[in-house]
């Protein structure tokens, strides 16, 4: 079975809503100053989450609309065939490894050694012409640059 564009909107829809929900927990982080809410740093990107999301639910229920009601078997059919979809799987896969970099590498191994198995694993898995012990040169000097810019040049400290 294909993806239909209905199928293809549909996902990505639900992959913005998905991110969208992950954004508007972690603006819970930005500090709170200022006596009320209105005053809030948090105020802008409140609404801009929220924004998001309607419109990535509003864009769901249109898809879904066009293609007639959903059924169980269809939207089997349409999970089917975005798993045999080889551009989704690598998409998915890339949102995967992005979200592992931010949210689990950053703030348990560093911004340096997440980063540089980051352009690591970016390297091996993309170029397939570069030999293993190139890519580990690629990405030991990827962090050094990035250690030059955020270290020396601008005197930012990243763990």
């Amino acid at each position: 079975m294909r993806l239909t564009k209905e199928d293809k909107e549909v996902i990505i829809y639900s992959v913005m809503m998905a991110v969208t929900a992950v954004l508007f927990v972690l603006t819970f982080q930005i500090n709170q100053r200022g006596s009320s809410f209105m005053e809030s740093p948090r105020l802008l990107p409140f609404i801009v989450e929220g924004c998001m999301f309607v419109l990535a639910g509003l864009g769901i229920v249109q898809s879904v609309r066009k293609k007639g009601r959903p059924t169980p078997a269809r939207i089997l059919g349409s999970l089917r065939a975005a798993a045999a979809d080889p551009t989704v799987r690598r998409t998915v896969l890339a949102i995967v490894i992005a979200g592992a970099y931010v949210l689990l590498g950053i703030p348990y191994l560093g911004f340096y050694v997440s980063s540089g198995i980051l352009v690591l694993g970016i390297t091996l898995g993309y170029v397939r012409t570069l030999k293993p012990w190139w890519a580990v040169l690629v990405a030991l000097a990827v962090t050094g640059v990035l250690y030059l810019i955020f270290a020396v040049a601008f005197g930012i400290r990243l763990r």
